[in-house]
């Protein structure tokens, strides 16, 4: 028996297992078995196994929407960046240009550190991504796991901090550039 769930619009076909049609010919529910999968795989995310098993197709449709909803809160970001952007300058009046230079200023002096952090970042990502793969023969793997987890949480913390007083640096120097185009 074939039955479709719905995720956010999409249809994800679910197929009735065997083990589902002699239950129904047993006289229970058929809209429990449904359910009974999806149950069973998100408590199978939480058990431990040694194989590879397929991803429930609920858990797919989730992954899917949080993608979804990263996306959409990127493109509102950029969008309301944009927007900033285009009318910080007039808060300024006649010294609007003098404002959007500090912009620049400022833009361009976070772009190295922001840059070395992001790099940093990467290669933090990179390793801890080796070391997950790793993990995987690993007997004791979730432990493993969050070890991995741990060492990139503090290599990107590490990385951070190595950009943070550059970037202090640039974003004083703005607020002074911004007071001087302000008059004060």
């Amino acid at each position: 028996m074939m039955g479709t769930l719905l995720c956010h619009g999409i249809g994800v076909s679910v197929r009735e297992s065997t083990a589902g049609s002699s239950a129904r010919r047993a006289g229970r529910h058929p809209g429990r078995t449904i359910a009974t999968l999806l149950a069973s795989g998100l408590v199978g995310l939480l058990v431990p196994t040694s194989g590879h098993a397929a991803t429930p197709p609920a858990i797919v449709c989730y992954r899917e929407a949080r993608q979804q909803l990263s996306d959409c809160e990127n493109q509102a970001k950029d969008q309301c960046t944009a927007s900033f952007q285009s009318t910080f300058g007039t808060c300024f009046g006649a010294n609007a240009g003098c404002a959007t230079d500090c912009q620049t200023r400022d833009t361009n002096c976070e772009a190295g550190p922001r840059g070395r952090q992001d790099a940093c970042s990467a290669a933090c990502s990179e390793t801890a991504k080796k070391g997950g793969i790793m993990c995987r023969s690993h007997k004791d793997q979730d432990s493993c796991n969050i070890g991995v987890k741990l060492k990139s949480l503090k290599c990107k913390q590490r990385c951070a901090q190595k950009s943070s007083e550059p970037l202090q640096r640039c974003s004083q120097d703005f607020n002074a550039c911004l007071i001087q185009c302000a008059g004060g």
